[in-house]
């Protein structure tokens, strides 16, 4: 399996729920994307909530990067930011038939 290292950076457009993207939809607030967009390899799409809760709406990795580390580093960035943006948690959920989703999550704890 050959693992890739991508420098993930936050969105360099500010994101809206007017912004013309599928997964901006559920966004309530003001969305937090980061991803490897040059490329258009991944991104993962989160939102601090009211009760200070961070939610995670989306991971998305293109077909071609999957299984190389990408998705596992997308969720450790969003972990990150929760660490310095100091929140109650991170809240993740998937659909119960998606199992590299769940497979994902578990590594990190839920």
């Amino acid at each position: 399996m050959l693992y890739i290292e991508v420098p993930l950076k936050e969105s360099p457009v500010q994101l809206s729920k007017d912004t013309e993207y599928i997964l901006l939809e559920p966004v309530e607030q003001k969305p937090v994307a980061w991803g490897a967009f040059e490329n258009k390899m991944g991104l993962v799409l989160a939102e601090r909530e009211w009760n200070d809760s961070f939610r995670v709406w989306d991971i998305l990795v293109w077909e071609k990067y999957q299984r190389r580390g990408l998705g596992s580093k997308l969720m450790g960035t969003a972990r990150n930011y929760t660490t310095n943006a100091i929140v109650r948690r991170l809240v993740v959920e998937t659909q119960s038939s998606n199992y590299p989703a769940i497979s994902l999550s578990l590594n990190y704890g839920f």
